[in-house]
């Protein structure tokens, strides 16, 4: 068993989106540098910073000393008190996670939610009112370090060209909005993402399952379920990227356009040919002779792993065509212009008459 230190946060909103922040509770070994680190990001006295309080939002980020908060917001309360002009508020649960326990669940935050706030003999539920007194969490090492059934799962529902192409936004952009399909959520999508990572990147994935912006503590994959002429604008507004899973729902293969890196097209070839033991195959071994376990590793590295992975691949390549721009930004505007064109020539059809 590994201990988990933990921190409540009472989160005050009021009418103008302002919001106060109190720590209410946390264990005796938790450092007040990491909970000042909890706090600043909570206030956002910034402009650029957005956080969705209407529904559960789960997020996870490193902390000034090494270990790392990995949070849960429940719902903001109905408590509305309209004599002082408060919306309401809102309890956050957050677990401090040392590098040598993340470890242990194989560098999957999302594990250690699934087997703490998902399972019912955890003794873990929604926060009602200030806790009295807060004791650290215990959780079992996990014994997998790559679950193929949520790969089989995430394909099916997302498609494979959609999570490569996040993967490729994730590499190439400091943050990134996805827009999941809405037969899934955002948690599923992460959980997928989590489990195509070899376990020594893991670490270094951020996120937060529903609207979470802050220009102090960037996340890199930021889950929308809103809107999607409003995803647009707000990522416009805060400089970040987005990926609509909306838009490749209708691509069974990938597009011509379709600008990857070396991880990115590995990742796709196998989604595509349901290759997962492969997969499972290649995580597991590079998670066995990994000499420095806890030391994470910059996730430019994916494309160097991806040319050996890909010499040990058995199957023939998805081919693809040629591309000269980069990666990123450049690779979604050409992709954007050339579904407006294709768009355009078949509305250009349709006004043709017959013959």
């Amino acid at each position: 068993m590994s201990r988990i230190d933990q921190v409540i946060i009472r989160v005050q909103v009021a009418w103008n989106c302002e919001r106060t922040v109190e720590v209410v509770a946390a264990t005796d070994k938790v450092r007040q540098d990491d909970l000042n680190e909890i706090v600043e990001w909570f206030i956002g006295n910034n402009s650029r910073a957005y956080i969705q309080f209407d529904r559960e939002n789960i997020f996870f980020h490193p902390l000034p000393y090494g270990d790392f908060a990995f949070g849960v917001i429940d719902p903001l309360s109905d408590d509305v008190c309209s004599n002082l002009g408060q919306l309401g508020y809102s309890f956050v649960r957050v677990l401090i996670i040392s590098p040598s326990v993340l470890l242990a669940q194989a560098n999957n935050p999302i594990a250690i939610y699934e087997r703490l706030f998902c399972n019912k003999e955890s003794g873990i539920k929604n926060i009602t009112k200030s806790p009295d007194k807060l004791s650290p969490l215990e959780v079992p090492v996990l014994q997998s370090v790559c679950d193929t059934d949520i790969l089989r799962k995430v394909v099916s529902a997302a498609g494979a060209v959609a999570i490569s192409r996040l993967f490729q936004s994730l590499l190439d952009s400091v943050s990134t909005i996805f827009r999941p399909c809405k037969s899934v959520s955002s948690l599923f999508i992460l959980s997928g993402l989590f489990n195509l990572l070899p376990v020594r990147f893991r670490s270094g994935l951020t996120f937060s399952t529903a609207l979470f912006l802050s220009s102090i503590n960037p996340l890199q994959a930021v889950g929308f379920d809103g809107d999607g002429k409003r995803a647009i604008k707000l990522a416009k507004k805060s400089g970040v990227s987005l990926v609509d899973f909306e838009r490749f729902s209708n691509y069974p293969q990938p597009p011509q356009n379709l600008c990857l890196g070396r991880w990115s097209q590995l990742v796709l070839r196998v989604l595509s040919n349901g290759d997962f033991a492969f997969w499972e195959y290649q995580i597991r071994a590079d998670a066995e002779s990994d000499n420095e376990p806890e030391e994470f590793t910059d996730w430019q590295e994916l494309n160097d792993l991806a040319i050996m992975w890909q010499c040990k691949y058995p199957k023939s390549p998805i081919t693809y065509g040629a591309c000269s721009c980069k990666t990123g930004e450049l690779a979604e505007k050409g992709l954007e212009q050339s579904i407006t064109a294709v768009e355009m020539l078949l509305a250009d059809t349709k006004r043709k008459p017959a013959g």
